[in-house]
């Protein structure tokens, strides 16, 4: 598990700059939709392999890899999109949400299920 997680986080630790910067340059909703609909693919590719019992550990790598780089792009465009979708006055409270929640889900997904 940890070398999936490796192999998601080099290319977003690599690339996220760049996506700040592409994000800068053009829309931050276009950004999320297009690496949403490209995170879907990924997802579901992983249910293909996984519903024809081909998935190997090397899918995971590619497919992780994959996915890293398209959060690398999502990450950054998130921020200024809320800024677009909340009240000035409400943005403390939006970023705080947004972040515990981001937070949460991260300690709380990858928990084992009995």
């Amino acid at each position: 598990m940890g070398t999936v997680a490796m192999c998601a986080g080099i290319p977003r630790a690599v690339l996220m700059l760049m996506g700040g910067a592409v994000t800068d340059r053009t829309s931050p909703r276009k950004v999320l939709m297009i690496t949403a609909s490209a995170r879907a693919v990924l997802v579901a590719a992983i249910g293909i392999l996984l519903r024809r019992n081909t998935l190997e550990l090397w899918h995971l790598y590619a497919l992780a890899s994959a996915f890293g780089v398209a959060d690398a792009f999502a990450l950054p465009s998130a921020a200024p999109l809320m800024r677009c979708l909340v009240k000035p006055e409400q943005l403390p409270a939006a970023n705080s949400l947004w972040q515990s929640s981001a937070l949460l889900t991260g300690i709380v997904a990858p928990a084992p299920r009995a």
